[in-house]
């Protein structure tokens, strides 16, 4: 079973304060995730739905679609809306 804690470390270490497609994000998010042991590989779907997790939780910011990876981008939220 994988500890969504690490993967959620992973994604957020790809996030910024400026905004990055989420495609960009989970990519790189799956490749360390991958390296690193903390998920197998091809589980972009898992990442994904961190991505979404962390965004409900107010621990990103959105900008579209989020099943629109390619369309839609992600950021950390600013330190005055934290």
């Amino acid at each position: 079973m994988t500890d969504v804690r690490l993967l959620d470390e992973v994604l957020l270490s790809h996030c910024a304060p400026r905004w990055l497609k989420v495609a960009r994000v989970l990519g790189d998010a799956e490749r360390d995730a991958r390296l690193t042991g903390v998920a197998p590989e091809n589980r972009l779907d898992l990442l994904a739905a961190r991505i979404v997790a962390l965004f409900d939780a107010g621990r990103l910011d959105a900008e579209g679609d989020l099943d629109e990876w390619r369309f839609s981008e992600i950021r950390l939220p600013s330190e005055a809306t934290q």
